[in-house]
């Protein structure tokens, strides 16, 4: 009987300490914070597209390599899905060729159209493996001043006459634009991924009338995250 009291006590002992760790690990998983947050750089291969590259003397828009940085936060919902929110600075834009006919004669002059916008990306990440997710979400841009310069032959052209030819319907750009991304990143190490991203722009770049051609934002983006 003593030896049978001395056995369950010991049995009860143990799951008290049992259940007391159990807590204990409980307690500080409930303490880990579902915020993350880290920086974020990589390049862009910019371009504009839409029925303004349609018009005769339009002849097409070639993409530039551009440059994106900046700061995120990801909040989890569960340990497969989280909401992303970034504040990034990108250098967007395009290449406009043109066939135009100036002074008698026939020019071929290059719009280079550089838009460094301000981005809002919410995304919505889901990991369908542990270190792989998939996103998608909306993005807000704002655009403090649109940077035009004209070229023929590789150099910049300062005849006020071309430059109006070029430019002059860009020169009213919209300040505020809206994008749809999609993108996917890798975590290749601990705290560093890579990842890729393609922005869908849904309004037109300048403040056209309504029965105007329409010239909006593509922008595939490849860079490294870093999460603190």
């Amino acid at each position: 009987m003593k030896k049978l009291t001395i056995l369950l006590a010991l049995i009860y002992t143990s799951l008290i300490s049992a259940q007391s760790t159990e807590m204990v690990v409980i307690q500080e998983a409930e303490q880990v914070s579902p915020w993350n947050f880290g920086l974020k750089a990589g390049i862009n291969l910019a371009n504009l597209s839409g029925s303004y590259l349609d018009l005769d003397y339009v002849k097409e828009s070639n993409g530039f390599v551009g440059f994106h940085g900046g700061a995120w936060a990801n909040y989890a919902l569960s340990n497969k899905s989280s909401v992303q929110f970034e504040l990034l600075g990108s250098l967007q834009g395009g290449d406009i060729e043109y066939e135009l006919s100036y002074a008698g004669q026939a020019i071929k002059p290059t719009g280079k159209v550089r838009m460094p916008y301000i981005l809002i990306p919410i995304m919505y990440q889901y990991k369908p493996m542990e270190k792989l997710h998939l996103e998608v979400g909306p993005q807000l841009n704002y655009l403090p001043k649109i940077n035009l310069k004209t070229y023929i032959d590789g150099e910049r052209i300062n005849d006020e006459t071309v430059e109006n030819l070029v430019n002059n319907r860009l020169k009213n750009a919209r300040s505020i634009d809206v994008g749809l991304n999609i993108g996917a990143g890798y975590e290749f190490i601990q705290d560093w991924s890579v990842y890729t991203r393609y922005t869908h722009g849904l309004l037109t770049v300048d403040d056209r009338d309504e029965n105007q051609r329409d010239l909006k934002n593509r922008v595939l983006a490849f860079g490294v995250s870093y999460k603190f």
